[in-house]
């Protein structure tokens, strides 16, 4: 370190201590560093709640959803032979995951060297070996569907509870639905076969899994777990359940984390659903699939309809609650905005403390100026006194902020109505990363404020400062 940076550094924590200052500017010191750590923590929580929201919503959506749903102009008939179309353009081997996981991220780059190599004759060069992990990695790197497993929608009327409700039926094959669902199924009987939980096929025996928020407003459990559910408008001339109210036993819930499923939907065996709602035998709504990566599934999507032809469409998990998510990524970027604009409000009260910091040391100030001092130096003094008050408020935010909003994710200290927010507390992700971000750029506009300030400060002319100490 050169004496120059030691000298100002010395000059610079002798200006700015608060020892011997007047109370005026301690107050106003502690003022600015105050507004500093409440805007710091304000935008800690802001985009807290906001990654809450985003992350609690994609969770439950993934969750209830799947990736990629392949549906057909109309129901599809044929469901095995798109599941085997699939298989055999899609499905990964476990080695291909695993390669995938370890090195997918290597696929862009070294398909981008192999073409550089290959028109820069190059290419002979290389190794066979690595060629052929190369084009083991970008294979591996194109799969993406895990698993899949068809559904069957329906709407239907039940009765429970004292309620009637109008509800969604989900008819799942439970040998390879979990396969591709990550939502929590609690079963009343405390197994984990879902098999054999939704095995009935008839209807004098019909069980069903209903969503948490549906069997909590019902009053369904274990001890009573009996509804009545009527098909609509179905006339079949081998069964009249469609004008009848069946029986069903609910023999557990699911919780996707939004209200608005959990509340609406109902799971049932595929074979029963067809055979209550009167569906050919093979009938199908659609497919769900699993990725290994959700981001790359419009990727995957193109990739199906190209292979599947017109007659099929393959909508990702984006796609399908595209409003919802945007209205997410929305709020949280105009509640960091105005958080933004808050900080910046707080950190002029540093220009204010600088120039009453000017005024109180305006006769040493002039002494330095006098002894040589140029103005790009006293410049930095008060750019170190600024930066002083700054750093207090960021660290005093940053605890703050983080602690508030730890305490509120983990005691849910604030509830909200289910039925509007579709969540029943507000969510809270705090990320390491992003606070640290967070905390660079309050530290650029406090250096920014502080360098302004100081450009004007540092050319008061030395006369001005010694006749005033006269």
């Amino acid at each position: 370190m050169s004496n120059s940076v030691k000298i100002i550094g010395f000059i610079s924590a002798r200006l700015n201590s608060p020892c011997g200052m007047p109370r005026s500017i301690k107050v106003m010191r502690a003022v600015a560093a105050t507004g500093i750590a409440v805007a710091v923590a304000a935008l800690i929580i802001a985009v807290s709640i906001g990654r809450g929201f985003e992350k609690t919503y994609t969770r439950a959506l993934l969750d209830f959803n799947s990736h990629v749903i392949v549906m057909g102009t109309g129901e599809i008939e044929n469901p095995d032979e798109v599941l085997a179309s699939l298989r055999a353009f899609e499905f990964s081997s476990d080695d291909e995951r695993r390669l995938a996981a370890r090195y997918g991220w290597l696929a862009a780059w070294m398909s981008d060297a192999r073409g550089l190599l290959e028109r820069s004759s190059l290419i002979r060069f290389v190794p066979q070996r690595v060629l052929i992990q190369e084009a083991a990695i970008e294979k591996a790197s194109r799969k993406g569907v895990i698993a899949a497993t068809p559904f069957l929608y329906r709407e239907a009327l039940i009765v429970g509870g004292g309620e009637i409700r109008g509800v969604v039926v989900k008819g799942i094959d439970p040998a390879t639905q979990k396969g591709v669902s990550g939502m929590s199924i609690a079963l009343f009987d405390g197994s984990n076969d879902l098999g054999e939980a939704l095995t009935s096929d008839t209807g004098a025996d019909t069980t069903v899994i209903v969503g948490e928020s549906l069997a909590r407003e019902l009053g369904l459990n274990k001890s009573h777990a009996t509804l009545r559910m009527m098909v609509p408008g179905k006339d079949h001339k081998k069964s009249n359940l469609g004008r009848e109210f069946v029986e069903a036993r609910a023999v557990g819930t699911f919780a996707s984390g939004m209200h608005d499923y959990d509340a609406q939907f109902m799971l049932m065996s595929l074979p029963l659903a067809r055979k209550i709602f009167g569906a050919p035998r093979t009938e199908v709504t659609g497919i769900e699939l699993k990725l290994d990566d959700p981001t790359r599934a419009r990727l995957v999507a193109a990739a199906i309809e190209e292979e599947l032809g017109p007659v099929y469409r393959a909508i990702t998990w984006d796609e399908l609650n595209g409003d919802l998510l945007s209205a997410v990524r929305l709020e949280k970027f105009v509640s960091a905005l105005i958080m933004g604009i808050m900080l910046i409000v707080a950190a002029l009260n540093i220009v204010a403390t600088l120039v009453l910091m000017t005024i109180y040391r305006m006769h040493e100030i002039a002494i330095l100026k006098a002894l040589g001092l140029s103005d790009k130096k006293v410049g930095r003094i008060f750019i170190r006194g600024g930066m002083r008050v700054g750093v207090w408020g960021i660290a005093a935010g940053l605890v703050l902020g983080i602690g508030i909003a730890a305490a509120i994710g983990a005691f849910r200290l604030i509830p909200l109505e289910a039925e509007i927010y579709l969540v029943d507390s507000l969510p809270i992700d705090i990320s390491g990363p992003i606070c640290g971000m967070l905390a660079l750029f309050c530290a650029a506009v406090i250096f920014m404020t502080s360098r302004l300030a100081a450009h004007k400060l540092a050319t008061v002319l030395p006369a001005e400062g010694l006749a005033q100490a006269r």
